[in-house]
Protein backbone atom coordinates (compact mmCIF):
# COMPACT_ATOMS: atom_id res chain seq x y z
CA UNK A 1 0.00 0.00 0.00
CA UNK A 2 3.02 2.21 1.31
CA UNK A 3 4.79 1.74 -2.57
CA UNK A 4 1.52 2.16 -4.01
CA UNK A 5 1.02 5.77 -2.59
CA UNK A 6 4.60 6.88 -3.33
CA UNK A 7 4.41 5.49 -6.97
CA UNK A 8 1.24 7.78 -6.93
CA UNK A 9 2.64 10.86 -5.49
CA UNK A 10 5.32 10.88 -7.74
CA UNK A 11 2.93 10.50 -10.81
CA UNK A 12 0.72 13.61 -9.81
CA UNK A 13 3.67 15.88 -9.19
CA UNK A 14 5.38 14.56 -12.28
CA UNK A 15 2.51 15.44 -14.12
CA UNK A 16 1.86 18.85 -12.23
CA UNK A 17 5.11 19.70 -13.66
CA UNK A 18 5.14 18.54 -17.53
CA UNK A 19 1.21 20.04 -17.80
CA UNK A 20 2.59 23.41 -16.62
CA UNK A 21 6.08 23.31 -19.25
CA UNK A 22 3.41 21.69 -21.85
CA UNK A 23 1.34 25.38 -21.82
CA UNK A 24 4.10 27.64 -21.35
CA UNK A 25 6.19 25.93 -24.48
CA UNK A 26 3.58 24.84 -26.51
CA UNK A 27 0.44 26.46 -25.53
CA UNK A 28 1.74 29.88 -25.42
CA UNK A 29 0.99 30.38 -21.68
CA UNK A 30 -2.54 28.81 -22.18
CA UNK A 31 -3.95 28.01 -18.79
CA UNK A 32 -8.13 28.26 -19.82
CA UNK A 33 -10.03 25.65 -19.01
CA UNK A 34 -9.52 24.02 -22.66
CA UNK A 35 -6.53 24.23 -22.76
CA UNK A 36 -5.48 22.50 -19.92
CA UNK A 37 -8.47 19.71 -20.69
CA UNK A 38 -6.88 19.05 -24.15
CA UNK A 39 -3.28 19.02 -22.56
CA UNK A 40 -4.35 16.69 -20.10
CA UNK A 41 -4.50 13.30 -21.90
CA UNK A 42 -0.97 13.31 -24.42
CA UNK A 43 0.68 15.39 -20.81
CA UNK A 44 -0.85 12.34 -18.38
CA UNK A 45 1.14 9.83 -20.78
CA UNK A 46 3.87 11.36 -20.82
CA UNK A 47 4.05 11.40 -17.00
CA UNK A 48 3.19 7.60 -16.38
CA UNK A 49 6.23 6.76 -18.81
CA UNK A 50 8.78 8.97 -17.16
CA UNK A 51 7.48 7.38 -13.36
CA UNK A 52 7.68 3.98 -14.92
CA UNK A 53 10.93 4.19 -16.40
CA UNK A 54 12.16 5.77 -12.70
CA UNK A 55 10.94 3.67 -11.27
CA UNK A 56 12.08 0.66 -12.53
CA UNK A 57 16.05 2.24 -12.64
CA UNK A 58 15.34 3.03 -9.18
CA UNK A 59 13.93 -0.67 -8.28
CA UNK A 60 17.26 -2.73 -10.23
CA UNK A 61 19.48 -0.18 -7.80
CA UNK A 62 17.58 -1.47 -4.71
CA UNK A 63 17.40 -4.84 -5.79
CA UNK A 64 21.12 -4.89 -6.01
CA UNK A 65 22.15 -3.21 -3.29
CA UNK A 66 20.11 -6.06 -1.17
CA UNK A 67 22.20 -9.05 -2.89
CA UNK A 68 25.04 -7.17 -1.79
CA UNK A 69 24.38 -6.82 1.20
CA UNK A 70 23.36 -10.35 1.46
CA UNK A 71 26.44 -11.41 0.55
CA UNK A 72 28.12 -9.54 2.74
CA UNK A 73 26.29 -10.64 5.48
CA UNK A 74 26.24 -14.79 4.62
CA UNK A 75 29.90 -14.51 3.11
CA UNK A 76 28.43 -16.90 0.37
CA UNK A 77 28.37 -16.85 -3.29
CA UNK A 78 24.49 -16.10 -4.76
CA UNK A 79 23.99 -19.14 -7.00
CA UNK A 80 22.54 -18.25 -10.41
CA UNK A 81 19.72 -20.05 -11.34
CA UNK A 82 20.12 -22.72 -13.47
CA UNK A 83 19.20 -22.44 -17.10
CA UNK A 84 18.55 -25.36 -19.19
CA UNK A 85 20.42 -24.98 -22.22
CA UNK A 86 17.93 -27.32 -24.41
CA UNK A 87 14.83 -26.07 -23.10
CA UNK A 88 16.05 -22.16 -23.84
CA UNK A 89 17.02 -23.12 -27.33
CA UNK A 90 13.82 -24.96 -28.23
CA UNK A 91 12.08 -22.05 -26.69
CA UNK A 92 14.05 -19.81 -29.25
CA UNK A 93 13.00 -21.96 -32.43
CA UNK A 94 10.88 -20.25 -34.65
CA UNK A 95 7.45 -21.69 -35.71
CA UNK A 96 6.96 -22.66 -39.14
CA UNK A 97 3.26 -21.18 -39.77
CA UNK A 98 4.91 -18.02 -38.19
CA UNK A 99 6.35 -15.30 -40.07
CA UNK A 100 10.08 -13.66 -38.95
CA UNK A 101 9.30 -10.63 -39.04
CA UNK A 102 7.82 -9.50 -35.73
CA UNK A 103 5.98 -6.03 -37.83
CA UNK A 104 3.37 -6.49 -40.02
CA UNK A 105 4.72 -6.23 -43.52
CA UNK A 106 1.70 -3.13 -45.31
CA UNK A 107 0.41 -4.53 -48.05
CA UNK A 108 0.02 -3.00 -51.48
CA UNK A 109 -3.29 -1.18 -51.83
CA UNK A 110 -5.85 -3.41 -53.91
CA UNK A 111 -8.22 -2.15 -56.42
CA UNK A 112 -11.65 -3.05 -57.90
CA UNK A 113 -14.27 -2.50 -60.05
CA UNK A 114 -17.55 -2.02 -58.93
CA UNK A 115 -20.13 -4.12 -60.72
CA UNK A 116 -22.02 -1.32 -61.76
CA UNK A 117 -20.42 1.56 -63.22
CA UNK A 118 -16.88 0.32 -62.79
CA UNK A 119 -15.83 2.98 -60.96
CA UNK A 120 -12.05 2.05 -59.53
CA UNK A 121 -12.43 0.77 -55.58
CA UNK A 122 -9.38 1.94 -53.43
CA UNK A 123 -9.15 -0.47 -50.53
CA UNK A 124 -6.47 0.49 -47.73
CA UNK A 125 -5.39 -2.76 -46.62
CA UNK A 126 -1.68 -0.84 -44.30
CA UNK A 127 -2.15 -1.40 -40.72
CA UNK A 128 -2.32 2.28 -40.01
CA UNK A 129 -1.28 6.16 -41.92
CA UNK A 130 1.76 7.03 -40.33
CA UNK A 131 1.88 10.05 -38.56
CA UNK A 132 3.66 13.15 -38.19
CA UNK A 133 6.03 13.49 -35.11
CA UNK A 134 4.32 16.13 -33.18
CA UNK A 135 0.81 14.69 -34.23
CA UNK A 136 -0.98 14.13 -30.42
CA UNK A 137 -0.37 17.89 -30.03
CA UNK A 138 -2.38 19.07 -33.66
CA UNK A 139 -5.67 18.33 -32.51
CA UNK A 140 -5.19 20.04 -29.04
CA UNK A 141 -3.53 23.41 -31.13
CA UNK A 142 -7.32 23.00 -33.62
CA UNK A 143 -9.25 22.87 -30.38
CA UNK A 144 -7.91 25.91 -29.18
CA UNK A 145 -7.78 27.69 -32.47
CA UNK A 146 -11.35 26.42 -33.30
CA UNK A 147 -10.96 24.51 -35.59
CA UNK A 148 -14.05 21.91 -35.71
CA UNK A 149 -13.06 20.10 -39.17
CA UNK A 150 -11.88 20.96 -42.32
CA UNK A 151 -14.32 21.50 -45.76
CA UNK A 152 -14.31 20.46 -49.52
CA UNK A 153 -16.47 21.29 -52.25
CA UNK A 154 -18.07 19.48 -55.13
CA UNK A 155 -20.54 19.66 -57.56
CA UNK A 156 -23.76 17.24 -56.48
CA UNK A 157 -23.62 14.84 -59.46
CA UNK A 158 -19.95 13.76 -58.09
CA UNK A 159 -21.48 12.25 -55.13
CA UNK A 160 -22.04 8.81 -56.17
CA UNK A 161 -18.80 8.26 -57.58
CA UNK A 162 -16.77 9.16 -54.34
CA UNK A 163 -18.85 7.52 -52.64
CA UNK A 164 -18.38 3.98 -54.61
CA UNK A 165 -14.70 4.86 -54.75
CA UNK A 166 -14.76 4.81 -51.28
CA UNK A 167 -14.10 8.56 -51.08
CA UNK A 168 -12.10 11.73 -51.96
CA UNK A 169 -9.26 11.33 -54.59
CA UNK A 170 -6.75 13.83 -55.88
CA UNK A 171 -6.78 15.41 -59.77
CA UNK A 172 -3.56 13.14 -60.37
CA UNK A 173 -5.68 10.14 -59.21
CA UNK A 174 -8.35 10.66 -61.01
CA UNK A 175 -7.01 10.47 -64.09
CA UNK A 176 -4.55 7.43 -63.02
CA UNK A 177 -7.70 5.47 -62.31
CA UNK A 178 -9.36 6.95 -65.11
CA UNK A 179 -12.26 7.94 -63.27
CA UNK A 180 -14.57 10.99 -65.33
CA UNK A 181 -16.04 13.91 -62.95
CA UNK A 182 -17.48 17.10 -62.87
CA UNK A 183 -14.58 19.55 -61.97
CA UNK A 184 -15.27 22.73 -60.72
CA UNK A 185 -12.16 24.63 -60.52
CA UNK A 186 -10.74 25.98 -64.28
CA UNK A 187 -7.79 24.72 -66.47
CA UNK A 188 -5.69 27.73 -64.88
CA UNK A 189 -5.87 26.40 -61.40
CA UNK A 190 -4.80 22.51 -62.35
CA UNK A 191 -1.98 24.10 -64.32
CA UNK A 192 -0.71 26.28 -61.27
CA UNK A 193 -1.23 23.10 -59.38
CA UNK A 194 0.98 21.18 -61.45
CA UNK A 195 3.78 23.58 -61.81
CA UNK A 196 3.95 23.95 -57.94
CA UNK A 197 3.77 19.49 -58.04
CA UNK A 198 0.77 19.48 -56.25
CA UNK A 199 -1.94 17.46 -58.45
CA UNK A 200 -1.94 14.95 -56.32
CA UNK A 201 -3.02 16.31 -53.41
CA UNK A 202 -6.70 17.00 -52.57
CA UNK A 203 -7.26 20.61 -51.26
CA UNK A 204 -9.78 21.13 -47.98
CA UNK A 205 -10.45 24.62 -46.71
CA UNK A 206 -10.80 25.73 -43.32
CA UNK A 207 -14.17 27.45 -43.38
CA UNK A 208 -17.23 27.06 -45.83
CA UNK A 209 -17.79 30.63 -46.76
CA UNK A 210 -15.31 30.66 -49.48
CA UNK A 211 -14.64 33.04 -52.46
CA UNK A 212 -14.04 29.80 -54.66
CA UNK A 213 -17.21 27.80 -53.56
CA UNK A 214 -19.21 31.11 -54.52
CA UNK A 215 -17.26 32.13 -57.57
CA UNK A 216 -17.94 27.75 -58.84
CA UNK A 217 -22.03 28.31 -57.76
CA UNK A 218 -22.73 31.24 -59.27
CA UNK A 219 -20.71 31.99 -62.06
CA UNK A 220 -20.45 28.45 -63.49
CA UNK A 221 -23.62 27.48 -62.21
CA UNK A 222 -22.85 24.37 -60.48
CA UNK A 223 -25.14 22.60 -57.69
CA UNK A 224 -22.70 22.45 -54.82
CA UNK A 225 -21.85 20.35 -52.02
CA UNK A 226 -20.11 20.28 -48.63
CA UNK A 227 -17.90 17.55 -47.35
CA UNK A 228 -16.87 18.08 -43.84
CA UNK A 229 -12.98 16.06 -43.10
CA UNK A 230 -12.38 15.01 -39.84
CA UNK A 231 -9.63 16.67 -38.45
CA UNK A 232 -7.22 13.63 -37.80
CA UNK A 233 -6.29 14.23 -41.54
CA UNK A 234 -3.80 16.78 -40.48
CA UNK A 235 -1.70 14.70 -38.36
CA UNK A 236 -1.20 12.11 -41.14
CA UNK A 237 2.91 12.53 -42.08
CA UNK A 238 2.43 13.71 -45.92
CA UNK A 239 -0.38 16.53 -45.24
CA UNK A 240 0.82 19.64 -45.64
CA UNK A 241 -0.71 23.12 -44.75
CA UNK A 242 -0.20 26.22 -47.03
CA UNK A 243 -0.90 29.95 -45.05
CA UNK A 244 -2.83 31.32 -48.39
CA UNK A 245 -4.39 29.72 -51.55
CA UNK A 246 -2.22 26.99 -52.44
CA UNK A 247 -2.08 28.56 -56.62
CA UNK A 248 -0.95 32.24 -55.07
CA UNK A 249 2.41 32.85 -56.29
CA UNK A 250 3.35 33.66 -53.02
CA UNK A 251 1.99 31.05 -50.68
CA UNK A 252 4.10 29.32 -48.24
CA UNK A 253 3.89 25.69 -47.64
CA UNK A 254 4.67 23.64 -44.18
CA UNK A 255 4.03 20.23 -42.77
CA UNK A 256 4.25 20.61 -39.15
CA UNK A 257 3.08 22.07 -35.90
CA UNK A 258 5.07 24.95 -36.10
CA UNK A 259 4.01 26.05 -39.66
CA UNK A 260 0.04 25.31 -38.79
CA UNK A 261 0.97 27.82 -35.85
CA UNK A 262 1.76 30.62 -38.48
CA UNK A 263 -1.62 30.55 -40.41
CA UNK A 264 -3.87 33.56 -39.73
CA UNK A 265 -6.85 32.13 -37.91
CA UNK A 266 -8.15 35.90 -37.20
CA UNK A 267 -8.51 36.02 -40.82
CA UNK A 268 -10.28 32.95 -41.29
CA UNK A 269 -12.27 33.25 -38.58
CA UNK A 270 -13.64 36.84 -39.24
CA UNK A 271 -14.27 35.94 -42.62
CA UNK A 272 -17.55 33.92 -41.44
CA UNK A 273 -19.19 36.94 -40.79
CA UNK A 274 -18.24 38.58 -44.00
CA UNK A 275 -15.53 37.85 -47.07
CA UNK A 276 -15.74 41.70 -48.36
CA UNK A 277 -15.61 42.75 -44.91
CA UNK A 278 -11.92 41.80 -45.18
CA UNK A 279 -8.78 43.57 -46.18
CA UNK A 280 -6.88 42.12 -49.37
CA UNK A 281 -4.27 40.60 -47.03
CA UNK A 282 -6.91 39.33 -44.79
CA UNK A 283 -8.42 37.46 -47.85
CA UNK A 284 -5.77 36.02 -48.68
CA UNK A 285 -5.19 34.30 -45.52
CA UNK A 286 -8.52 33.54 -44.80
CA UNK A 287 -7.83 30.61 -47.83
CA UNK A 288 -5.38 29.06 -46.02
CA UNK A 289 -5.50 25.39 -47.11
CA UNK A 290 -4.92 21.69 -46.08
CA UNK A 291 -3.34 19.70 -48.34
CA UNK A 292 -3.93 15.67 -48.24
CA UNK A 293 -2.24 13.82 -50.07
CA UNK A 294 -3.82 11.03 -53.43
CA UNK A 295 -6.51 10.02 -51.35
CA UNK A 296 -8.81 10.40 -48.10
CA UNK A 297 -11.41 7.42 -47.24
CA UNK A 298 -14.99 8.35 -47.17
CA UNK A 299 -14.43 6.96 -43.29
CA UNK A 300 -13.30 10.35 -42.51
CA UNK A 301 -16.59 12.07 -43.52
CA UNK A 302 -17.92 13.53 -40.94
CA UNK A 303 -21.07 14.08 -42.75
CA UNK A 304 -21.33 10.92 -44.11
CA UNK A 305 -24.65 10.17 -43.41
CA UNK A 306 -26.14 13.40 -44.97
CA UNK A 307 -24.21 12.60 -47.96
CA UNK A 308 -25.44 9.12 -48.42
CA UNK A 309 -29.18 10.91 -48.61
CA UNK A 310 -28.44 13.01 -51.29
CA UNK A 311 -27.90 10.52 -53.44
Amino acid sequence: MERIKEHLERFLITWGVILVLNQLFLFHGCFYPNCLIAALPHTGVIAFLFVAFTFEKVGDKTKSKKNQEKELISHKEVASPRINSDDSLESKKPDNNQSVHSKPIPSTQNIKKTPDDSLTVIRETSPEIAKKIEYRNIIPYLDFRNIECFYHFTERRNLKSILQSGGLMSFQELRNRQINVIHVSNDLSWELDAKKGLSNYIRLALVKNHPMFWKAKYEMNFELIWIQIDREIATWENTKFTDKNATDKNVKLGNDLGFLKTIDYDAIHKSKDGYNTLHEEEKKHAQSEILVERFIPKKYFLNLSELERMI
